[in-house]
């Protein structure tokens, strides 16, 4: 990871990190957060790319994550979400989608999820679209 400054192009600090970053990152109140293809989910500070936080996912993280409010929304290329409370680090649930949906084959999820209306919304390749009421 390499963060610019904007305006100049200036190099402002690079973070190695152990495998590829292929989703969009966040950032918001000065915080970066990162779904790594290593399976890990990597919280940065944005003054200096210092890691703050790591959660592990357990299988690559391919997706963009989703942010709202303190909780960010994870879900691995295998199909399980994870939600995590970055605030006070830590994990607040975890769902395989497939199976929750009551699906018996194991899920390709690529798509970006994306939350609106009180629900998730993930893309599982040939499985389909899978809608979830958004757990509190």
């Amino acid at each position: 990871m390499i963060c610019h400054e904007a305006k100049t192009g200036r190099q402002l600090w690079s973070r190695p990190l152990p495998d590829n970053v292929l989703a969009a990152i966040p950032v918001r109140d000065g915080l970066v957060h990162v779904a790594c293809r290593d399976g890990k989910y990597y919280l940065l500070s944005l003054a200096d790319g210092a890691v703050l936080w790591e959660h592990d996912c357990e299988a690559p993280l391919l997706a963009s994550p989703v942010v709202s409010g303190n909780r960010i929304l994870l879900v691995s290329c295998k199909g399980v979400a994870h939600c995590l409370d970055f605030k006070v680090r830590s994990a607040l649930w975890r769902l395989d989608l497939p199976q929750t949906a009551g699906l018996k084959k194991t899920a390709e999820a690529f798509s970006s999820p994306v939350v609106a209306g009180g629900r998730i919304y993930v893309g599982l390749g040939s499985l389909g679209l899978i809608c979830l009421e958004r757990p509190q």
